[in-house]
């Protein structure tokens, strides 16, 4: 197993609130490939990206300056139609600067750590079924406009459930990318030893759709794996595809790993 990454250097023409750089990144990789993933669709997308770099004091990316994103994906072929296309990609929105490729292979993983927010997107009739509490809590405070339009992970979800789900997502992943030698999971299952929540309240990222935003919750997380083989090939596919949902639409759940 390996993975193929993208560094963009990148020179902003427009300003960018944090919240929103991640979904401007998404869409320029959408361009870059040609291929249309919206909210809503089921089509699995193995990569993901981070944000951009260095963070601003004031969370606005700011028109002129260089900034730097990595993208990595399971997919050799995809990767080198990205970067021939940004080659010659022009926008008076962003300009490519230059662009770096590498490819690595797999070595063992002891623990992940999300550098953007990871989404489990629920909704109420889901959380009903799954027998799961109610995902909008007092972490949310007053703001009702949040708890109304928001399509988002609960922020405080049991976290045996949020390692059900990271793993049913992993093994889709896993078993698009590599159909030759697909897995399948009993249901005692467990690739984690410990998972920890890195920040005090969930992060927001924001998606336009149709003139609408559409706001998604996302935490942080530190995730140490088991040593067996399944886990192993989890954790890889998580670093190269990234975890969670919405990794290709908005970069959510990019993870830098520790050996």
């Amino acid at each position: 197993m390996r993975y193929f990454e993208l560094n963009f250097t990148v020179q902003l023409g427009v300003d960018i609130h944090c919240t929103k750089s991640q979904a401007f990144i998404g869409r320029l990789i959408r361009k870059l490939s040609g291929i249309v993933v919206e909210h809503g669709s089921n089509r699995i997308s193995n990569y993901c990206f981070n944000n951009f770099f260095p963070i601003e004091k004031d969370k606005v990316y700011k028109a002129g300056k260089l900034y730097i994103f990595r993208l990595r994906s399971s997919n050799l072929d995809w990767i080198k139609t990205i970067r021939d296309n940004a080659l010659h990609y022009k926008s008076s929105e962003l300009r490519i600067e230059n662009v770096n490729y590498k490819t690595v292979n797999q070595y063992h993983l002891t623990e992940l750590i999300s550098v953007t927010p990871v989404v489990i997107v629920l909704n109420q009739t889901a959380s009903k079924e799954e027998g799961l509490p109610k995902y909008l809590n007092a972490r949310l405070g007053k703001n009702d406009e949040l708890k109304d339009n928001l399509k988002a992970q609960k922020s405080l979800l049991d976290l045996k459930t949020y390692e059900s789900r990271l793993v049913s997502n992993l093994q889709k992943k896993y078993n698009d990318s590599y159909k030759e030698a697909s897995i399948s999971l009993g249901e005692d299952f467990s690739m984690l030893t410990a998972m920890e929540i890195n920040n005090q309240k969930p992060a927001v990222i924001v998606y336009e759709k149709d003139g609408k935003e559409i706001k998604f919750l996302g935490n942080k997380f530190k995730l140490i794996f088991n040593d067996d083989e399944l886990s192993q090939r989890l954790a890889w596919t998580a670093l190269s595809c990234g975890l969670g949902e919405k990794n290709a639409l908005v970069g959510a759940g990019f993870c830098v790993g520790k050996s």
